[in-house]
């Protein structure tokens, strides 16, 4: 009797700590916005070379479709493909797809495993678009 009365409180016990379902949602909630700071880690495009970079260069997307840009100071802004060069707030609009920069850049945006990337043309690289990856 001992062991059935031992065995029901452990698997009482188990049952208390049942991992919250919620808590799942949330996270992946978080990784599908372009809300919150990334870091630009790479650039290529078209014939230029990729142009690689390691905490320099952070944006910051906010719920009131601005951009905040930090760049390092003495950071080499070597390409010509990416949109901002210069520290500031910027607007942006985004759809399920698209993003919209300054009213100006457009480009087709993924996120994945805490990446985000933007190109300019659906197929990236394969037709000599450019592609913006950052990290979050």
């Amino acid at each position: 009797m001992k062991n059935i009365i031992l065995i029901l409180s452990i698997a009482c016990l188990f049952a208390g700590c049942k991992k919250d379902k919620n808590e799942g949602v949330n996270l992946k909630q978080d990784e599908q916005t372009v809300i919150g700071a990334w870091y630009l880690t790479k650039v290529e495009g078209g014939f230029s070379p990729t142009n690689n970079f390691t905490n320099e260069i952070k944006w910051t997307f906010s719920n009131d479709n601005t951009i905040s840009v930090v760049i390092e100071e003495g950071t080499l802004m070597q390409s010509n493909n990416i949109p901002f060069t210069n520290e500031g707030v910027y607007s942006y609009s985004q759809n399920d797809s698209t993003i919209v920069l300054a009213n100006d850049y457009n480009y087709y945006y993924e996120l994945s495993n805490n990446n985000l990337i933007l190109k300019s043309s659906k197929q990236g690289m394969t037709d000599d678009g450019t592609v913006i990856t950052f990290v979050k």
